[in-house]
């Protein structure tokens, strides 16, 4: 059970990384050009509704990134860390099916433990495969999210060092 605790607190602390990662990008968004108001982000951290959050977060995220960068005059033709956000989030959702349909399979605590140890070859593997995937997935967005954070800070500046 201990493993089980230290994953999840591993998992919490990782999130609130990313949600403070987040809330600094937007940070450097003008209140104007904000689709999501930073505070709002740290909704990731409550289990469940993270999964769908992060589509919510995905497409704000990318919109607001997009219209200051368009009021920086920048030249944006595509929606900055959306396809990212969109993947990360979509297989954030799909890792969720596995184990979904093990509890609904499962009565009890003991056969929910043999139905996880009892699961073919290919499925552990399967679900190996989409946490991976998931991880990479997700601190690929995390970097872009931290690229973008980087260019608002360099555009500041030198606005600023202009002036």
């Amino acid at each position: 059970m201990a493993p089980l605790f230290i994953a999840a607190f591993i998992s919490l602390l990782m999130t609130g990384f990313f949600c403070f990662s987040i809330t600094r990008t937007l940070s450097h968004v003008s209140p104007e050009n904000r689709d999501l108001k930073p505070y709002i982000v740290w909704l990731l951290l409550i289990p469940g509704s993270n999964w769908i959050w992060n589509f919510v977060v995905a497409t704000k995220l990318s919109s607001s990134l997009k219209k200051e960068l368009l009021a920086r005059d920048f030249d944006v033709t595509q929606r900055p860390t959306f396809m990212q956000g969109m993947l990360y989030a979509s297989i954030s959702l799909i890792s969720v099916i596995p184990s979904v349909m093990i509890r609904m399979s499962a009565k009890t605590p003991e056969e929910m433990i043999c139905a996880t140890k009892g699961s073919p070859d290919n499925v552990a593997m399967a679900i190996e495969t989409i946490g991976i995937l998931q991880i990479i997935l997700f601190l690929t967005y995390w970097s872009k999210i931290s690229w973008y954070k980087n260019v608002l800070e360099k555009d500041e500046q030198k606005e600023y060092e202009d002036k």
